[in-house]
């Protein structure tokens, strides 16, 4: 059987102070199983109120979270991810109100279990619309590289469609002019001896 601990003993096993606890619980409420310890078999004091043994993990890892300057989300969020992964039942063992107590805390641990998964789901759901948005994006690509790669292909052969006798247009112009000017020079030479 679990027993359950004061902030105190919370305190003495963790090395954190109670006011840092107390103030930890406060603001994590949500992460914190607890139970009134009125008539409690399982403790040494019959008064206040008393945590699952799991609270010194929690309180030691927000306390970390806190020394590294992490928000109060952020820390929350790491809580969800480190703690709240799998549902834990809390046993009811003793009385009629106990299990009244342990079915409130285990349909609360139900709720955010189910609005966990609701979310995921959501994400899960937005990141399979963002994938087919960049598949598509990238077909879209793919398409215009192929159409660029054709068009590129055909202008390569268009201009050696062009080419007569292995010379383009613009060469075939300037091959008159060089015969010409041999010509000319030819003449000159001839003229001169």
């Amino acid at each position: 059987m679990v027993k359950w601990l004061r902030i105190d003993q919370i305190s003495k096993r963790t090395g954190i102070p109670e006011s840092t606890i107390k103030n930890y619980v406060k603001t994590y409420d949500d992460y914190f199983d607890y139970e009134d310890n009125i008539n409690n078999e399982n403790s040494d004091n019959h008064n206040g109120v008393l945590y699952h043994p799991e609270a010194c993990e929690k309180v030691l890892r927000i306390y970390e979270l806190s020394q590294q300057d992490y928000s109060e989300e952020k820390i929350k969020q790491a809580l969800n991810n480190e703690f709240n992964n799998s549902i834990d039942l809390v046993e009811a063992d003793d009385g009629l109100n106990n299990r009244e107590k342990v079915l409130s805390q285990n349909m609360k641990i139900f709720t955010e279990a189910f609005e966990k998964i609701v979310q995921q789901r959501q994400e899960i759901n937005s990141l399979r619309d963002r994938i087919d948005k960049l598949e598509n994006e990238q077909k879209d690509v793919n398409q215009k590289f192929d159409v660029e790669i054709t068009q590129l292909k055909r202008g390569k052969s268009k201009r050696e469609d062009n080419k007569i006798l292995g010379f383009s247009p613009g060469e075939l112009l300037i091959i008159p002019l060089i015969v010409a000017a041999s010509i000319v020079i030819a003449i000159t030479v001839l003229e001169y001896f």
